[in-house]
């Protein structure tokens, strides 16, 4: 299976991307509006959470993906409030924008959440979607794999140990296209 390399992070994720039978693989020469055109619009769904003590919480979330800047940038804007089956009239539990762009032979991602913090992650397209990880240093990595069609985003994340250990899961969200 081919994949493409870019780099970047999103509440859920974000990209998107090549869905088999859907559109031909982007490559990195496209600009990030073309890769992600598939997924602009508003998206909403439920997904969980889990903590380091294995404690699951659920939310609702939502994502709005825009292309912007004549298709140079998109643009990633990510809310979640729990519990889930809330809405928007939960508690507040995320709140994040990301911005991609091109960067060499890859795209870039950046994210800020509402504590002010910045990532940086890599991102790998894939024929169903796209796989993204943040490496924490020696707390191990955060990894994400999205599946994605017209109509359907799925998303899963688990932790893994930076000694190679076993990986446990840790996040899934399932979002249905809004508009």
């Amino acid at each position: 299976m081919k994949t493409w390399c870019l780099r970047g992070i999103s509440l859920s994720a974000l990209a998107a991307l090549s869905v088999t039978g859907l559109a031909a693989p982007a490559v990195a020469q496209d600009p990030p509006g073309t890769v992600l055109a598939r997924m602009e619009g508003v998206w909403q769904g439920e997904g969980w959470i889990m903590t380091p003590s294995r404690e699951r919480h659920t939310f609702d979330i939502f994502e709005e993906v825009e292309v912007a800047a004549g298709g140079h940038a998109v643009v990633l804007r990510g809310e979640g409030f729990a519990p889930a089956g809330s809405g928007r009239a939960g508690r507040p539990i995320h709140d994040a924008v990301g911005l991609l762009t091109r960067a060499g032979v890859g795209y870039e991602m950046r994210a800020l959440t509402q504590h002010g913090q910045q990532n940086d992650a890599e991102f790998i397209m894939t024929e169903a979607g796209f796989d993204w990880s943040i490496d924490l240093g020696p707390g191990g990595r955060i990894q994400y794999s999205a599946q994605v069609t017209d109509s359907i985003w799925e998303e899963t994340g688990e932790w893994c140990p930076a000694d190679g250990g076993q990986c446990w899961p840790t996040f899934y969200m399932r979002l249905e296209r809004a508009r």
